[in-house]
């Protein structure tokens, strides 16, 4: 397969979490993945809905990868806006352990996958993206 570099839209508020999917993403261009076309490329960061849909205005993406709890929306209030904005994206939702029935909710509302944030190491963030 040909290789594609993916651009990903990252919409977290927490310090924390951003720096675990920038490790894991970073862990991607390091790995070698023999069955895979995935190349993580540009990472667009936002910290709120609204600031991922005004980066969505400007940029192209191939995927959201989008907190459950954001300043400005939660679970299913977040995934609306999108829905609406964007309805062509598909979005990776990242909860916490405790979210994991929601986010199975919301995925049959429409989001394409979800990964639990403490689980999240970069072959399940890889086969998640490659799914989207």
């Amino acid at each position: 397969m040909d290789e594609k570099t993916i651009s990903v839209l990252l919409i977290e508020d927490n310090l924390e979490d951003i720096q675990l999917i920038e490790e894991a993403l970073a862990e991607l261009q390091e790995v070698q993945f023999s069955r895979t076309w995935l190349h993580a490329g540009e990472l667009l960061q936002a910290e709120s809905v609204t600031e991922g849909l005004e980066i969505l205005r400007e940029e192209a993406c191939d995927v959201v990868l989008m907190d459950l709890n954001l300043p400005d929306g939660y679970g299913p209030r977040a995934l609306r806006r999108f829905q609406e904005d964007a309805p062509e994206l598909p979005i990776v939702l990242l909860a916490n352990t405790e979210d994991e029935k929601q986010a199975l909710s919301l995925v049959r509302q429409g989001a394409q996958d979800f990964l639990v944030k403490s689980e999240i190491d970069c072959i399940p963030l890889a086969r998640a993206i490659q799914c989207a």
